[in-house]
């Protein structure tokens, strides 16, 4: 008999096998809570927290399966050196037992309640002074340095709170050319000129 109730997920032990009292016969486990283990990009990494749910696509299961929902219940505190990813950890009420040990899944974290916000590509952000500046093109060769706060960020784009218009074109790899012509006095001054520099829609 076993100490504790459950399902038989390993059995070692056959007919006639010759057994002493520390050999591991069968495996127990309890399977109507699970575990996902999760791998989070070091950049979200930031973003999630205990508490906040996930939902699961399970390898495995019929195609037309909604959704598994779960929640984060541990976030480890190191990044892999390996895979450049933080290990969260989320529990799954498996009481149907459609979920297997050993099983892959592709997780979605909602980090927070959606809203509109307008959000520039990562490199186009750039830091002056302390302060943080994106350059909106006013014309061929006329670039204004507007003052941002930062927010959310994510796939390579960062939420910006200030004068920066939806859809406005911004300079991104070119961005660190502008911040070289304008010292601290003349950000807000006005609009510069530099040659060149690409540029991308604001979203």
């Amino acid at each position: 008999r076993t100490p504790i109730a459950g399902t038989v997920v390993r059995r070692g032990a056959i007919a006639g096998t010759f057994a002493t009292a520390q050999t591991s016969l069968a495996m127990i486990a309890d399977t109507k809570t699970m575990w996902a283990m999760l791998e989070v990009r070091e950049s979200d990494a930031a973003l999630v927290r205990v508490g906040q749910e996930a939902v699961l696509e399970v390898d495995g299961l019929p195609l037309d399966h909604a959704p598994i929902k779960a929640k984060v219940t541990w976030i480890a505190s190191e990044v892999s050196k390996r895979t450049h990813t933080v290990a969260a950890r989320a529990e799954v009420h498996n009481t149907q037992g459609l979920l297997r040990s050993g099983q892959f899944a592709h997780a979605t974290i909602h980090v927070a309640s959606q809203r509109d916000a307008v959000a520039v590509p990562r490199r186009a952000v750039q830091r002056i002074g302390g302060k943080h500046y994106v350059f909106v093109r006013e014309g061929p060769g006329l670039y204004s340095p507007r003052k941002v706060k930062l927010g959310r960020a994510g796939h390579g784009l960062m939420e910006v709170k200030g004068k920066v218009p939806l859809g406005a074109p911004v300079v991104t790899d070119g961005a660190f050319l502008l911040r070289t012509e304008l010292s601290k006095h003349q950000i807000g001054a006005g609009c510069c000129e530099v040659p060149g520099g690409e540029k991308s829609g604001g979203r």
